[in-house]
């Protein structure tokens, strides 16, 4: 099995050219794909089984399939030399960014242990969420 639980099946070509034992395998025409269900383990798929997907923020990659035995969704990390190759075969991409919120950051003093269990004796109360908005607008300047 080579690196990430992945492997081409066909005639041996590694990224750099070379060939070996241990080396991804594509074939001439229809891709399959030799990948690890972390429940099945080892099954076979089409290249149009699996996608692709790169982080435009780091630009990590990973592939994504759904398990043809027990229908789960499976997630694995790919270098970017696996990324390449699976594009090369045929695979689907997608590229994904990180939440806007974590870039922003909330005004504000921290929370503290006490703001916490007021929060909690105030969700005690049936009228919640009154009590919660005059909480808020207590501690909002007018």
């Amino acid at each position: 099995m080579g690196q990430g639980g992945l492997r081409l099946k066909g005639s041996v070509v590694r990224a750099d050219g070379q060939t070996g034992a241990d080396a991804w395998e594509v074939t001439t025409g229809m891709t399959t794909v030799r990948a690890q269900c972390p429940t099945c383990h080892d099954v076979q798929l089409g290249i149009d089984d699996l996608t692709v997907r790169v982080c435009a923020d780091d630009s990590s990659g990973s592939y994504r399939f759904m398990c043809p035995t027990c229908d789960q969704v499976v997630d694995r990390p790919a270098s970017g030399r696996i990324v390449e190759l699976l594009l090369s075969a045929g695979a689907h991409h997608e590229t994904w960014t990180w939440p806007a919120e974590l870039g922003e950051r909330p005004a504000g003093p921290p929370l503290t242990p006490d703001d916490l269990l007021d929060l909690h004796m105030v969700l005690q109360s049936p009228r919640w969420f009154e009590d919660l908005v005059a909480l808020v607008r207590r501690g909002t300047p007018e």
